[in-house]
């Protein structure tokens, strides 16, 4: 039942908002009762956490599957993780992560928490790799190209970065991974 209600969950508060989705909907959706989710969830703060883990951890394996693919270049590898990441940013979606910044400061930062820690196991090898295979400048220290892919990145989840732009999270992490990489190959 746990599974169900997060799945239910995700797939509402992903498309609408955790903040626009009450319990009873879920309840609803999955012919239950309130008391059956609060056996599982003690507040939808804690349904919410639960879908940061559950996604943090899909993340993990995917980019671990990817980096650790001895059959991908670099070049490849980078590829089918920028694919992968835009994929996610339009199922995870912005009316989520909007109300998980504003209404939830403290699990916004044990997110950007979680980003940082993967971006730092996965991507700074990833970026190590593309340096030894030619792919990437070797004058530019990698953790710095690092840092700086993370500060570029974190703009595609913040929806007011981009009030000028009609365009989505999506696409923004899209432009800004290019824009990263077309930079930082070799001239």
């Amino acid at each position: 039942m746990r599974q169900r209600i997060l799945d239910v969950a995700a797939d509402k508060y992903y498309r609408f908002g955790f903040s626009r989705v009450t319990v009873d909907e879920l309840v609803e959706e999955l012919r239950t009762s309130k008391s059956m989710i609060y056996r599982h969830f003690r507040s939808k703060e804690e349904i919410v956490r639960a879908l940061l883990l559950r996604v943090n951890n899909e993340i993990n394996r995917k980019l671990e599957s990817v980096v650790n693919d001895p059959d991908r270049v670099f070049s490849d590898k980078l590829e089918a993780i920028t694919v992968y990441t835009g994929q996610l940013l339009s199922r995870v979606g912005e009316p989520f992560l909007e109300d998980l910044r504003t209404q939830l400061p403290g699990l916004w930062e044990q997110y950007l928490d979680m980003r940082r820690e993967r971006l730092e196991q996965y991507y700074l090898r990833l970026i190590n790799e593309g340096v030894s295979q030619g792919e990437l400048r070797n004058d530019i220290d990698p953790e710095f190209m690092l840092l700086v892919y993370t500060k570029l990145t974190e703009l595609a989840v913040d929806p007011s970065a981009f009030q000028a732009f009609p365009i989505t999270g999506t696409q923004a992490y899209q432009w800004i991974s290019s824009l990263f990489v077309k930079g930082a190959q070799k001239p």
